[in-house]
């Protein structure tokens, strides 16, 4: 288990600016630091820079989708957590990102109460 003193960090891959500025608020309300990008190549160079604890990736962004990122940030780092938030909420979508190693998947809408106890839950695991 981590030490909670320490902030983590999220790094928020989303297109929607909206839709960016209520996952770093949630991410505040929780307790850690957001990092926001908008599309796939800051992404990589934001998780290269600060490698965050949590990943929070949406399917459809600009230049590459949330599974091409997810890919290289697995590459990066194998223990990588990262969640999807998609309003694309198809059975075939979720399953192949469960089966990439997501810690979870989340359609939206979403419950942010839910997510908060998802970040937190994500933030308190150990991966070997």
């Amino acid at each position: 288990m981590k030490n909670p003193e320490i902030c983590n960090s999220v790094l928020i891959v989303e297109d929607n600016v909206d839709m960016q500025h209520l996952l770093s608020d949630i991410v505040k309300e929780a307790g850690y630091r957001p990092y926001k990008v908008s599309n796939g190549s800051k992404a990589i160079e934001k998780f290269k820079k600060f490698n965050p604890d949590i990943v929070i990736l949406d399917i459809k962004l600009p230049n590459k989708n949330g599974f091409q990122i997810l890919t290289e940030i697995k590459n990066i780092r194998k223990d990588a957590i990262a969640i999807i938030i998609s309003a694309n909420g198809d059975y075939k979508t979720e399953k192949k990102a469960m089966d990439m190693g997501v810690f979870a998947y989340f359609s939206k809408p979403f419950n942010n109460n839910e997510l908060i106890s998802i970040l937190r839950k994500a933030v308190n695991t150990e991966i070997y």
